[in-house]
């Protein structure tokens, strides 16, 4: 039920934008909750709070980005 109830099974891999893996995370699935920061206390969804455009990177960031085309 919690499964049905939270979406945690929905992704977006069938995207044109879409494209690329870091490890188990592919690119179109679901945000994952990651701690960050200098001591691990913060977290990656507190910058969501932002309406400003943001890009999440996970894995190597020094493949071609959208902007190297």
């Amino acid at each position: 039920m919690f499964r049905t109830v939270s979406q945690t099974a929905v992704n977006y891999r069938g995207s044109s934008l879409s494209a690329g893996r870091a490890g188990a995370v592919h690119g179109g699935d679901r945000l994952p909750w990651v701690k960050t920061g200098l001591n691990l206390d913060e977290d990656n969804f507190a910058p969501l709070a932002s309406l400003d455009w943001q890009i999440h990177v996970y894995g190597d960031p020094r493949t071609r980005r959208p902007d190297d085309v």
